[in-house]
């Protein structure tokens, strides 16, 4: 009698441990096949490429006495009490982390596209840098209109930015179209981008059909009677003002439909908010059963519609990364063309085709790299602009004759930006570039130097020709009166900074355009502008509307 229950209670243990076990396995291997399905590496490592040096996030220029550095650092002792008090699970997510990006950001290129039989089935109208800060949980979303005019990798040819990949498929295959693509968004945001997730239009409908829907907040009445329907049709969308519950067809409508106020940057803040919806859903509360059939039905979904070059071992640190995400505080940017956008309107011409593309209104991706370096501290690029406006510079802009073609869009440039433009000279002999020494000090003061002693033995003193400066130069007249001005004035210039004073110039900074304005300021050239034969198809629509 007690050895039958000692076997009845060993059946009632093992039998769940097995059936536990052989759950796992069977995920565990769809998992594997999936990734050996949907794994598609990007290639080579993308490069960012020196338009322009990247852009750090803003330093601090001003010394704070009231405020001691914070050592972020945990030690060991904290981590030991951490991992009892919050147990294994929360070990493991400590320790399981992406291979890729920095211990503090890592990026994401979100692609979205069509599928086949709509119009445009591989131009990437979807284009999205997500970021992740491990340390901290926060995220953003950067969305990149697909209407950007950029330059096609390895060329001097431009297009929109929505027709790299599909440049990439004609000269490669989708590896090509990813590596072209993954360049191209490290060139304008300054950021290495650490994987790529591709999706088209039916996965995104079939997964919020699988979570069930999704709750959004429609902040303006959408009415669309020109929404593109398959085989290059249309049929009218309408949904009004407030909260909707959305499924899957009506999600995708709403995220796709263009002819509203807000046009393609009303667009990508509405995919934002359907991703910031769909994250809680996925992470909601489920019973065994039902966790189930919704993991492996995400998982016959993902199979057939996602392309990404996250690994099967980076599966799980991702789940935990998204998991303790924050959505409510989800830092959401569009690069834009209103008033107080980075972007504006240009039309190219190409045959009897008026092209819409925007450029950025810095004249090169500056501004755009800022933001996109300090998604997590945008109030400080707004407490620099405040410094930088109250200190109220003004700028003289020379160049000798070679480059004199770039001096009236560097001096437009720099008035939009708030500075006062003062006129000078044109003619120029010589530029100063004075420089300190690399560790040079002063020497102490004794009675033997005391009044003799200068700061030429600290600097070195070069004399160049204006038709030979590789770089572009800067004198500080103001002599570190206005930190944020110059510090702005080097970065968006990619210029040198000489200590030198030109007592002849009333200005507080002279700029002297160098050779590497060229690529600062990289002219349009319409003789240059194409569009595949999608985007050509895409742009003749839409023009007729």
């Amino acid at each position: 009698m007690q050895r039958r229950w000692k076997l009845l209670i060993l059946f009632v243990v093992l039998i769940p441990l097995l059936i536990a076990g052989f759950t796992a396995g069977y995920f565990i291997n769809r998992l594997w096949q999936l990734s050996r399905i949907i794994t598609m590496s990007s290639g080579t490592e993308i490069a960012i490429p020196e338009t322009l040096p990247p852009v750090a996030p803003q330093p601090d220029l001003t010394v704070d006495n009231d405020k001691s550095n914070q050592d972020n650092s945990v030690d060991e002792e904290t981590k030991q009490a951490y991992r009892k008090q919050f147990g294994l699970l929360d070990y493991a997510k400590e320790k399981t982390r992406p291979s890729k990006g920095s211990p503090d950001r890592i990026n994401i290129l979100i692609l979205g596209k069509a599928v086949p039989n709509y119009p445009g089935a591989d131009l990437t109208d979807t284009i999205m840098l997500g970021s992740i800060n491990p340390q901290t949980y926060e995220s953003s979303l950067l969305s990149i209109p697909r209407d950007l005019l950029v330059k096609v990798p390895g060329t001097n040819r431009q297009t929109k930015i929505n027709a790299i990949y599909v440049e990439g498929l004609k000269n490669g295959g989708q590896q090509k179209g990813i590596e072209m693509l993954e360049q191209v968004v490290s060139d304008i945001t300054g950021q290495k981008v650490d994987y790529y997730v591709m999706v088209n239009f039916t996965a995104f409908q079939q997964a919020i059909d699988a979570l069930g829907g999704v709750d959004v907040n429609v902040t303006d009445d959408i009415y669309d009677n020109r929404y593109p329907g398959p085989n290059y049709s249309y049929e009218t969308f309408e949904i009004h003002k407030g909260w909707h519950h959305l499924d899957g067809a009506t999600a995708l409508k709403y995220v796709r439909v263009r002819h509203t106020s807000g046009g393609d940057f009303g667009r990508a803040l509405r995919q934002q908010q359907v991703i910031e919806a769909s994250k809680e859903k996925f992470f909601a509360k489920r019973g065994l059963m039902e966790s189930l059939d919704f993991f492996n039905g995400m998982l016959k979904i993902v199979e057939a519609n996602v392309k990404t070059d996250i690994s099967f071992q980076e599966y799980l640190s991702f789940l935990f990364l998204l998991k303790d995400l924050n959505v409510h505080q989800v830092v959401n940017k569009v690069l834009d063309n209103s008033s107080d956008g980075l972007l504006m309107d240009y039309h190219p011409v190409m045959g009897r085709v008026v092209a819409y593309t925007l450029l950025p209104r810095a004249g090169n991706y500056f501004e755009i790299r800022r933001l996109a370096a300090n998604l997590f501290h945008l109030d400080e690029i707004a407490r620099r602009e405040n410094a930088r406006t109250q200190e109220g510079a003004n700028v003289a802009v020379l160049a000798s004759s070679k480059y004199s073609d770039y001096r009236g869009q560097v001096e437009n440039i720099l008035r939009a930006k708030g500075y006062q433009i003062v006129s000078a000279s044109a003619n120029v002999d010589t530029v100063n570039l004075w420089q300190r020494k690399a560790d040079s000090r002063l020497p102490a003061v004794s009675g033997q130097n005391r009044g003799s002693l200068t700061s030429d033995s600290l600097i070195d003193k070069i004399t160049l020709s204006p038709d030979n400066l590789n770089k572009s130069v800067i004198y500080d007249n103001a002599e570190g009166a206005k930190p944020f001005s110059l510090d702005d004035l080097s970065q968006r210039l990619d210029s040198q900074v000489s200590l030198y004073k030109d007592p002849n110039i009333s200005a507080d900074f002279v700029v002297f355009l160098g050779d590497n304005v060229k690529k600062v300021f990289q002219k349009t050239d319409e003789n240059q502008f194409f569009l595949t034969d999608e985007g050509l198809e895409q742009e003749k629509v839409e023009n007729d509307q």
